[in-house]
């Protein structure tokens, strides 16, 4: 973010390197993504051996947040020709989660079983190329499904809204799933979903919320005693705010209280190399 904005970011007016300081640390009070990611792949582990011995209303009741509510839905994807289609996109981001959850429990329980190895040493050897993968598409998916139903197709949201709203929902979704796509049509994934019509939808959807851009930032923008930043004000006025500041800081245009001292120490390092 700092370097985004040039140096005009490291500027103490920006206010960038307060928030950076004020809240860096506060992220890691539970460990970093690594540590999350870990715990989120374990509980998915112990959820998933279980989870054939349990009814749909068994596993809403464990998730409280609705967080495990793809375990009790259709697990099938069929081929489209709408990828503006917001269901397609949700079903995809299922139908991965299941089969990643599947196998991760698969390799797992081999290692363990086989291989005679602890559960502990078990989950580390599936955790670069199985479980991280399998966690993140877990965190993708629930932003997704709360963001869809609990906000797009909210009714008391006006339309006009709800239309900028599901563009944003297809643009986050099928970044998202690009990234994964690969391991997708390895599972069986229908080929014609290929990596060229994703992006080629994401270019699509960017060029029609183009023009909701300021309007899109302006809705989740602190406001501007809050940011308290020169670069940041909702006014757009950068290299105008920039020069008020500029003259109107105390002692702005004038020498340093320790100038004297510096200058005598100069002169004296000149005199000395010639």
């Amino acid at each position: 973010m700092l370097l985004a904005c040039g140096g005009h970011g490291y500027l103490k007016a920006a206010g960038l390197g307060i928030l950076r300081d004020d809240n860096d640390a506060n992220c890691t009070h539970e460990g970093d993504n690594h540590v999350i990611l870990q715990q989120t792949s374990n509980w998915l582990l112990s959820i998933w051996k279980d989870v054939g011995h349990k009814k749909g209303s068994d596993i809403q009741e464990m998730s409280p947040l609705h967080s495990l509510n793809f375990l009790v839905k259709k697990r099938s994807i069929e081929d489209t020709t709408d990828l503006m289609n917001p269901e397609f996109l949700l079903s995809s981001y299922k139908w991965l989660l299941i089969s990643l959850l599947e196998s991760c429990y698969e390799k797992y329980s081999k290692l363990c079983e086989s291989e005679k190895l602890l559960p502990i040493e078990s989950r580390n050897e599936c955790q670069v190329y199985y479980l991280k993968e399998l966690s993140l598409v877990f965190i993708e998916h629930y932003s997704l499904d709360i963001f869809w139903n609990g906000l797009c197709n909210d009714k008391n949201v006006k339309p006009e809204i709800r239309n900028v709203l599901t563009k944003c929902f297809v643009l986050y979704g099928y970044w998202s799933l690009e990234k994964h796509l690969g391991i997708m049509h390895e599972r069986g994934f229908p080929r014609s979903v290929s990596i060229q019509r994703i992006r080629t939808t994401i270019l699509e959807v960017c060029l029609v919320l183009k023009n909701e851009a300021v309007a899109l930032v302006d809705a989740v923008a602190p406001p501007d005693f809050v940011l308290n930043s020169i670069l940041g004000s909702s006014d757009g006025q950068v290299y105008k705010n920039l020069e008020h500041y500029l003259n109107h800081l105390p002692n702005g245009f004038q020498r340093l209280h320790c100038w004297d001292e510096l200058s005598q120490r100069l002169n004296l390092n000149q005199r000395s190399k010639l």
